[in-house]
């Protein structure tokens, strides 16, 4: 025979499993692609001499839409000037992201200030989880090494939340990052080459998806922060570029504490109605 203290734990058992599903189930609303940049619609004019300002209105938009964000446009450091026009192959930088830069053997860890960011604006009510960054590195002009003519190095470097301000001094020098690599770009004949026209015209390279897992529920504004450079060499420009910026993650509401509150009165109030004895 099961006793009123025996009901009544079973019954406290079943409020909290409905609490504890109820906050699952919130929690597990979500949206995979939190902010996307995939410059669609960007022209670059041909100009050899690099001249800045030439590529104008130019698309820096998110192109995704997650209730709970608000996702910023894409900045860049003093050391990025995307109006600048790429050189002879600017055409191949069409619905990319591309950056020109005339002269590159100061372009190291220490000294380097091009950076590009964005901001993540987690709304009030709810929570971000993050999962992973990826993105498209592009090449064209340029060598890794004096002398050298078949390969040409990008190195990127990752910060979530830099201690320094990207805006300001496109993180010079900073080691805070949560990931650094680099790529080699091949040229066209060269074994592993990912172009297909002459001085890497067509380069692409697909870095990620980074693994940003351990950064979960994150409130407030998170700055999303990738330092860019090409690695020094004989002098010749170095152009290069990005494409398919995507960060993904999950995006859940914070249950309000009123309707967790009215669910436990409900029950509790139903469990109390039960317990009261028949009247004769």
């Amino acid at each position: 025979m099961v006793t009123s203290s025996a009901r009544q734990r079973n019954r406290l058992a079943a409020v909290g499993t409905l609490v504890a599903l109820s906050l699952f189930f919130v929690r597990q609303a979500s949206a995979e692609v939190i902010a996307r940049f995939d410059f669609e619609g960007n022209n670059y004019i041909s100009e050899p001499s690099n001249t800045p300002g030439l590529n104008t209105g130019l698309n820096l938009s998110n192109s995704a839409a997650v209730l709970g964000t608000n996702i910023g446009q894409l900045q860049f450091s003093p050391g990025l000037d995307p109006t600048a026009a790429l050189g002879s192959w600017a055409d191949h930088y069409d619905n990319a992201l591309g950056f020109s830069t005339d002269v590159n053997n100061d372009r190291n860890f220490l000294t380097s200030d091009q950076t590009i960011f964005f901001q993540v604006e987690v709304q009030s009510g709810f929570l971000l989880d993050l999962e992973s960054l990826s993105f498209e590195t592009l090449k064209t002009r340029g060598s890794d090494a004096a002398g050298d003519t078949n390969t040409a190095r990008l190195d990127y470097t990752l910060f979530l939340n830099p201690a320094g301000d990207p805006a300001v001094d496109g993180l010079i020098g900073n080691t805070d990052f949560v990931f650094r690599n680099a790529h080699d770009h091949f040229a066209d004949g060269v074994f592993g080459a990912e172009t297909t026209g002459p001085s890497f015209s067509t380069g692409r390279h697909a870095v990620g998806p980074i693994d940003l897992s351990t950064n979960q529920n994150l409130t407030g504004t998170q700055t999303i922060a990738i330092r860019l450079y090409g690695s020094a060499g004989n002098g010749n420009d170095q152009d290069f570029g990005i494409d398919n910026l995507v960060l993904r993650g999950q995006v859940t509401a914070i249950p309000e504490p009123a309707c967790t509150a009215m669910l436990l009165l409900g029950i509790a109030a139903s469990t109390c109605r039960r317990r009261r004895p028949n009247a004769s």
